[in-house]
């Protein structure tokens, strides 16, 4: 058997292995998701803060939306590139087993 970063192989890919390898274990659409709904669980603690602190902007409803609006779409880019990171890795991975594995 071949180990190579936490992948076990037998030297064969099986068809459930190159399904996954097609599209991925990180579907990025869904990961875009996640990102943007941890923003709007994050962001209202933030606004908490202001109110707390008696920092309160000039304009809170154009305050409160833009960062909603930029929070949800550097979380959705940020998960999104970290899913597409990590597919790549899997992919590299897999090549890298698929070159060392003995012909048959």
């Amino acid at each position: 058997m071949n180990r190579i970063g936490g992948l076990q192989n037998s030297g064969k890919l099986t068809p459930m292995n190159k399904r996954n390898l097609e599209q991925g274990p990180w579907r990025i659409p869904d990961e875009a998701y996640c990102g943007s709904l941890l923003s709007l669980a994050i962001v209202p603690f933030h606004h908490i803060h202001h109110a707390v602190s008696g920092d309160i902007p000039e304009d809170p409803l154009l305050h409160v939306i833009g960062e909603v609006i930029a929070g949800s779409t550097g979380r959705a880019l940020l998960f999104s590139a970290i899913s597409a990171l990590r597919n790549w890795h899997k992919a590299l991975i897999a090549a890298m087993i698929e070159k060392q594995a003995p012909d048959e």
